[in-house]
């Protein structure tokens, strides 16, 4: 909150909000969707490293699918789940 008043001062809005079932409700096509628009910026700033992050991102996805059956879901008892939360949070910002 204290970082928002600052950039925005009064006319800042902080909104906290606890999403019931949120790890299981993540569209898995989505996240990689977000995840693909993140690598490709990285293609263009270090295209000398694109076979690097391919393979990261195929690494990912793997982590990703190794959910329950169906569209939605990601693992909860991986460390990378909190951060793909985050990812695919930061797009409602």
């Amino acid at each position: 909150m204290r970082a928002a008043l600052k950039k925005w001062g009064e006319e800042a809005t902080v909104i906290k909000l606890d999403i019931k079932k949120f790890f299981y409700s993540i569209d898995r096509t989505i996240l990689k969707q977000i995840l693909v628009k993140r690598f490709k910026k990285l293609k263009k700033k270090y295209p000398e490293k694109y076979p690097d992050f391919l393979k990261f991102f195929r690494l990912l996805c793997k982590v990703i699918d190794s959910s329950p059956e169906g569209e939605r879901g990601i693992p909860l008892g991986n460390v990378s789940s909190q951060d793909f939360a985050n990812i695919y949070l930061n797009e409602l910002d």
